[in-house]
């Protein structure tokens, strides 16, 4: 008999059918073992009787997760036990035989929840029991209905699906890029693609009247709740001879067409999209991803403060914006130190406030303002019972800030209706700008875009003044598309590299192939790519990301179930002609070269590589008391934060003491999370997480010792130092001397 699935047995009452899956659950009674076996398209309950010797021995000795066959009888429940939570809930099988297909160790953690409870890191590593927990499942089932859904109507309008090569040249998308070496053409690499750009381009100058693909783009980006790392997916278009009207549409209509595939119960908040240049999206709403589901748009009071109050920060600054929280007057001092200590974390000085009363204002810089009280109102709408939150600073700042501000408002005040889809074109984005890092120009989005006016917008002695035929398409606070008309003109490419400090060799030698291809009757065209993986996240209200793949990289980048990335065999590297630099040594000379600057008196010494403190104390000479352990501590709450502290080699490590000193849950970092973040591995890391990029926090007990000796970046490298020595050249905050870190 063949098997079918659970979900068809409500089909199939009075007939005899076959199911095989997993015991999800097991009830013993008894004289009666009930077992609720689960498969990929839902759950059955099966019901063991004695008469059934055979299955019922098989019954009593089953466990969790142990996969199994059972053959029997669809019969109806007693209307008294249908489990209405089940769309199988009414039906039962009675079970004539029973087979047990394969037994399964205890699980690591339980599968009955959405799993959100748990240890990220430990349900990656089990990713394969994960995926039988319902919201997985469900996200899988949903995922490949909107890619069909997808697909589909882009085949229905005319397009046709085009797969682009993994195997590429660099271009510069914004990302540091995956290199892969060649091993037949040594010393040379090619790179996965970040997107498909210069591909679809080319498809273009092929005649490809309407391309699509979902694209996979492999991008070297720390990761995000909303990103995840390495590669993601995108809906990735272009078309030959484009209007922007066209463009837009085709992302609209497809949207329109095929989110109700997964999410019938949201609604689009306006249709067609709203278009918002991309000056104006900033001082309206301080960011270039504006949430429009609500509004609490930033009101610009510079014209009415500066200059004109005797508070000096508002009358010297560039610029004076505030947001109105409504309905906020009735918080406490606490409430308002929080929210400007989160304002602080996003770059402001500080967050000045003051209170709505009648017609008039109280407390924070009420006094100040006073005398501008009707037009601030006029200004803000503002009314009895609101709350004013100003900031005064460069323009920049303050949109970024207030922009933080105000979606910050709209989480607490539940203003961000889950059920709307508030989507906005940013248009008109400047096709350069100046890079923060290096001071130098650069391009501000896709490089191989048309400017405004062609080659005669480089007629200019500003460039930052060039605007771009560029656009971004953000959804409820999110980006997810960016797309441009693409420049189709050789010389305008070479002019649009040679303005950021190219020369026309190198653009040449570098996109030979598209400058070439222009030359060969290269249509006008442009297109975009929405990010599918983030799209599909908001439909669903994932609140991560990594959630919506099968088999994600962790918040570090790492895949803990496969143990990628891992060490290359030596022998391999020889083949390709790579030679790894050690990075152990690299941090010796760090932390040596710190010391000598100090003019501080070390010991260091070589000696064969230990693998326990144990092993070390032994070949240093030194009492196992003396080592300075350095414990890495990953958070729990943020994606990417690592802490050092540091305890005697002879103690153990309290989490929950650690935990709580830091002022978040921290767990213990994985040897591949080390190696992964600083370079060195376990047992080689210093106590001088500074260096690494870590807070640094001392226990107390370690205050009071006479020396220490520690592994300096390497397992065959100690060294011995006077404790007040190293503590003055590490820098553990200042409050570790008196933090107990230690099991008690």
């Amino acid at each position: 008999m063949d098997r079918i699935l659970a979900s068809k047995t409500t089909e199939m009452v009075g007939k005899e059918v076959k199911v095989s899956g997993w015991v999800s659950t097991i009830r013993d009674h008894g004289q009666l073992v009930f077992i609720d076996l689960r498969d990929w398209s839902g759950r059955i309950q099966l019901v063991i009787y004695p008469d059934q010797e055979e299955a019922f021995e098989i019954a009593k000795g089953l466990g969790a997760e142990f996969v199994i066959s059972a053959t029997g009888i669809v019969v109806e429940r007693d209307s008294s036990l249908v489990n209405e939570k089940l769309d199988t809930g009414k039906i039962e099988i009675k079970v004539e035989k029973l087979e047990l297909i394969n037994t399964s160790l205890p699980i690591p953690f339980p599968l009955d929840s959405d799993g959100h409870e748990l240890d990220e890191n430990l349900r990656l590593k089990y990713r394969y029991l994960d995926l039988r927990r319902e919201r997985l499942k469900e996200n899988m089932k949903k995922k490949h209905k909107l890619l069909l859904a997808v697909r589909n109507w882009f085949s229905e309008n005319g397009f046709t699906e085009v797969i682009t090569p993994l195997l590429t040249s660099t271009s510069p998308e914004g990302a540091r890029d995956f290199y892969i070496p060649s091993r037949i053409h040594q010393g040379k690499f090619f790179v996965l693609p970040q997107a498909p750009q210069q591909y679809k381009q080319l498809l273009m100058v092929g005649g490809v009247d309407r391309y699509f693909q979902i694209a996979p783009c492999a991008r070297d980006e720390d990761p995000r709740a909303d990103r995840h790392a390495g590669v993601f997916y995108q809906i990735d278009i272009e078309i030959s001879f484009p209007t922007i009207d066209m463009i837009f549409g085709v992302a609209q209509e497809m949207i329109r067409s095929t989110y109700q595939s997964v999410a019938p119960e949201k609604k689009l908040m306006e249709y067609p999209f709203p278009r918002i240049p991309y000056v104006e999206v900033f001082d309206r709403f301080g960011t270039d991803k504006p949430d429009l589901r609500f509004g609490m748009e930033l009101k610009d009071l510079t014209e009415l403060l500066k200059g004109k109050t005797e508070f000096k920060i508002f009358s010297e600054s560039e610029t004076v914006k505030c947001v109105v929280a409504q309905g906020c007057g009735v918080w406490s001092r606490k409430d308002i130190d929080e929210m400007e200590v989160f304002a602080k974390e996003n770059g402001a000085k500080g967050l000045a406030y003051a209170k709505v009363v009648g017609s008039s204002f109280s407390s924070g810089v009420s006094k100040y303002i006073e005398p501008f009280a009707k037009e601030i109102l006029e200004i803000t709408s503002a009314k009895d019972g609101d709350m004013l939150f100003f900031v005064a600073d460069d323009r920049a700042v303050v949109n970024k800030v207030l922009g933080a501000v105000r979606s910050r408002l709209g989480d607490m005040l539940g203003l961000k209706d889950p059920n709307l889809l508030a989507l906005v074109w940013i248009t008109d984005f400047p096709f350069y700008e100046m890079d923060e890092k290096n001071g130098k120009l650069d391009f501000g989005h896709n490089p191989f875009s048309m400017p405004k006016g062609g080659m005669a917008a480089f007629d200019t002695d500003d460039p930052l003044t060039i605007q771009s035929h560029q656009y971004d398409l953000a959804l409820n606070g999110y980006e997810l598309a960016s797309g441009s008309i693409r420049n189709h003109d050789p010389e305008v490419l070479v002019k649009a590299f040679e303005t950021v400090g190219y020369d026309r060799d190198e653009v040449i030698k570098r996109f030979g192939g598209m400058f070439n291809a222009f030359q060969y009757g290269a249509p006008p065209h442009g297109g975009w790519a929405i990010g599918v993986d983030r799209m599909f996240m908001v439909l669903i209200d994932e609140p991560n990301i990594r959630d919506v793949y099968a088999f994600p990289k962790n918040s570090n980048g790492m895949d803990v179930m496969m143990n990628a990335p891992s060490e290359a065999p030596e022998a391999d590297l020889d083949v390709l002609g790579i030679e790894l630099k050690d990075k152990g040594s690299k941090t010796v000379k760090r932390i040596t070269d710190r010391l000598d600057a100090m003019k501080i008196n070390y010991q260091l010494m070589e000696h064969e590589p230990v693998r326990t403190s144990e092993e070390a104390a032994k070949i240093r000479g030194t009492k196992l008391s003396e080592g300075a352990k350095a414990m890495v501590l990953l958070s729990k709450e943020y994606d990417n934060k690592f802490y050092m502290v540091v305890i005697p080699a002879d103690k153990q490590l309290d989490l929950q003491k650690a935990s709580k000193y830091i002022g978040e849950e921290v767990r213990v970092a994985s040897a591949e999370e080390v190696e992964g973040y600083t370079g060195v591995k376990v047992g080689g890391v210093p106590p001088f997480g500074r260096l690494m990029g870590m807070d640094l926090f001392y226990d107390r007990s370690m205050y009071s010792k006479e020396r220490s000796a520690f592994n300096c970046g390497r397992k065959d490298r100690s060294i011995i130092i006077q404790t007040k020595d190293l503590i003055r050249a590490a820098q553990p905050d200042k409050k570790s001397a008196d933090m107990d870190f230690l099991v008690d």
